[in-house]
């Protein structure tokens, strides 16, 4: 419960940044402006494969 907004955690299994940069640039929520993002990459320590 944020006094200051809304808060929220993304985690995105990805091929690379950039593609992750990608999926952040085409959000539409993004582009109208509705919400900011922060982009941390974080490797993973289990493979899901």
């Amino acid at each position: 419960m944020a006094p200051g907004g809304f808060y929220g955690l993304g985690i995105v299994e990805a091929d690379s940044e950039e593609q992750v940069r990608g999926f952040i640039q085409d959000d539409p929520a993004i582009q109208a402006g509705l919400m900011n993002t922060e982009f941390y990459p974080m490797r993973a320590i289990v493979s899901s494969k």
